[in-house]
């Protein structure tokens, strides 16, 4: 099986949309067949991910692959090490491509002076696409999440009191770490009430719990890190809100797949041979 040319590079896909997929095969959806969609990189493939061996630029695009919840074929021990996570006996039912911005030639730019980086993402609810953007902060010591905010101005604008810690730096097998964090007062989101979003505190936990070979169609990648992440968010009613997202992360390229837990669409990294 063909080894992935360790300098392409593509950016990460934090928490992007779960987009909706055209009909077709990847092979024929592919609209980036034959051309470099990121700059290069240099890593030395040893399982540790340091801050010098991902690359964040905006004005690119990333292609993932599509496939609706199924179950992964994975063999080995994640925990120590020894994993095989196969995306190759998937069927993968069509492409998104992800593209990343600069969060300074937005309408919300002066509000969110840190986030360096965006990313799309849709903050509609019940099947209604409200479009979007996740703001990111790159650092020495780690990427962390902003905030969000909507494409059409003055609609949504939801930054954190703290920004949160997404990649903690060095990546390895074992580390883990989290947040807890509310949203600043200038904070708004139409169609929710002032007061309902002034008291909202979200509690992340990260882990490295999983390392491995990574299979695809086409290309096979050593040392993947698998990163847990789960968002707690209590609700004004009494119960709580919590997600559980799982990314699959490899030096130079980012997060090469992810999925929602538990059985969400798989999402893997799409180039051509």
């Amino acid at each position: 099986m063909a080894r992935l040319h360790p300098t392409i590079v593509p950016q990460l896909a934090l928490l992007a949309c779960l987009a909706g997929c055209g009909d077709g095969t990847p092979d024929n959806a592919l609209p980036t067949a034959g051309r470099l969609v990121a700059p290069s990189c240099t890593a030395n493939n040893d399982g540790v991910i340091d801050t010098t061996e991902l690359v964040f630029s905006p004005g690119l695009t990333v292609p993932y692959a599509v496939q609706a919840g199924t179950g992964l074929n994975v063999t080995g021990d994640p925990a120590a090490g020894t994993a095989e996570w196969r995306f190759d006996q998937l069927n993968f039912g069509g492409l998104v491509e992800v593209p990343t911005l600069d969060p300074q030639d937005t309408w919300y730019a002066d509000a969110a002076p840190e986030a360096d980086f965006g990313l799309t993402l849709d903050l509609g609810t019940a099947g209604t696409p409200r479009p979007g953007h996740l703001l990111l902060q790159t650092g020495e010591d780690a990427v962390s999440i902003v905030g969000v905010a909507s494409v059409a101005q003055d609609d949504v604008l939801l930054l954190y009191d703290t920004p949160v810690p997404f990649l903690r730096f060095p990546l390895a097998l074992g580390a883990h770490w989290g947040a807890t964090t509310g949203v600043q007062a200038n904070s708004k989101w139409t169609g929710i009430p002032q007061d309902v979003l002034d008291g909202l505190n979200d509690t992340y936990a990260f882990e490295v719990v999983g390392r491995g070979r990574m299979v695809m169609d086409g290309m096979s990648l050593d040392n993947v890190l698998e990163v847990s992440m789960s968002l707690s968010r209590p609700l004004a009613s009494g119960g709580v809100f919590s997600a559980r997202e799982t990314f699959f992360l490899h030096e130079c390229l980012g997060v090469v797949a992810r999925r929602a837990e538990p059985g969400g669409a798989v999402w893997v990294v799409w180039y051509p041979e």
